[in-house]
């Protein structure tokens, strides 16, 4: 979008270039050019400051509290690529559970408390482990190199991994829903279920396909600044898992769904604008009646994304629209 912005003002620039004598909109061509390059260069540097300096200076001294590598169970880098962990992240406790896929197979998943598995290459507490920290908390793990190097790890990580999970998704079964992360299931004493899984609320995901198409036709139709604005804060969150190998989750498309809710919203508004006024009530009534149900579908799936103790078949019979929502262990 700032692109496209600065764009349009260059244009509109080389046309007050070759008019000089004319005015656009009550505004002289003259003072167009004469004050185009100042603004455009202080624009320009405002932003760089403002959307990278200072978000890179606060991610990178984000990284003060590990600045030695060592603590908290952070990396630590030799001079000759080798690897070493800290042993402080250890798993707590495991659990086994059966996880259904859509074909009526199962797979037995165990999770840990820590959520991660952490092979310890050297223990940090041998002399040779000493050794390998101390030679590494020096210059070469000062605060900017360390988050230089962790780019590098999370993006080799990432662009190598070849990995499976049963409820991994591609980008286009994001906005249906189709495979919603079920993270976890405990039962108490008195037999009801706690679990919580990660998926969105159906009044607002699945509306918000039609809305992203309508955000289109407004673009197409009127060019609409707004629906252009939307669109492309909208794929500019989705897009980029178009190209991504590795198996992908649904919680990768939360960034996008805010853009949906106001694609929804914007939506009602066009239509409620675009009425005659003896039938705005009716569209006031629809939008009423349309929040009613969103709030509705939350409080129904509250407790199989908050935790909420219920009994399993109930979430069975009424939550479990699909073969491919686990939500529960039944």
């Amino acid at each position: 979008m700032f692109l496209l912005i600065m764009g349009r003002r260059y244009m509109e620039y080389r046309y007050a270039l070759h008019r000089p004598n004319e005015t656009s909109n009550d505004i002289k061509h003259s003072d167009v050019i004469a004050g185009f390059w100042k603004k455009f260069i202080a624009t320009i540097g405002f932003c760089c400051v403002a959307f990278i300096v200072v978000p890179l200076t606060i991610y990178t001294v984000s990284y003060i509290p590990f600045e030695d590598g060592v603590r908290y169970g952070l990396v630590v880098y030799t001079s000759d690529e080798t690897t070493y962990f800290t042993d402080e992240a250890q798993t707590i406790q495991e659990t086994s559970y059966t996880v259904p896929f859509e074909d009526g197979t199962t797979t037995t998943v165990t999770s840990s408390t820590d959520g991660v598995i952490i092979k310890h290459i050297e223990d940090v507490n041998s002399e040779l482990g000493k050794k390998q920290i101390k030679k590494n908390t020096g210059a070469l793990n000062h605060l900017v190199g360390q988050m230089v190097r962790n780019q590098f790890a999370m993006w080799n990580y990432h662009s190598k991994l070849d990995a499976e999970h049963p409820f991994s998704s591609t980008w286009y079964e994001w906005p249906i829903m189709k495979r919603p992360i079920w993270y976890y299931t405990g039962t108490l004493s008195n037999g009801k279920q706690e679990n919580i899984s990660a998926f969105g609320n159906p009044a607002v995901w699945w509306a918000g396909i039609p809305a992203f198409v309508f955000m289109l036709y407004l673009i197409i139709k009127n060019r609409d600044k707004y629906a252009i604005f939307l669109s492309v804060g909208y794929m500019a969150e989705l897009l980029p898992w178009t190209g991504v190998t590795r198996c992908t989750f649904i919680y990768h498309y939360f960034p996008s769904v805010p853009f949906i809710t106001i694609m929804i919203g914007y939506t009602m508004y066009w239509i409620y604008q675009h009425q005659e006024k003896h039938n705005r009530n009716k569209v006031i009534i629809a939008c009423a009646i349309y929040a009613a149900l969103a709030v509705g579908l939350f409080i129904m799936f509250y407790p199989v994304i908050s935790g909420y103790p219920m009994k399993a078949e109930v979430a069975v019979k009424y939550l479990r629209w699909f073969k491919s929502w686990v939500l529960v262990s039944a």
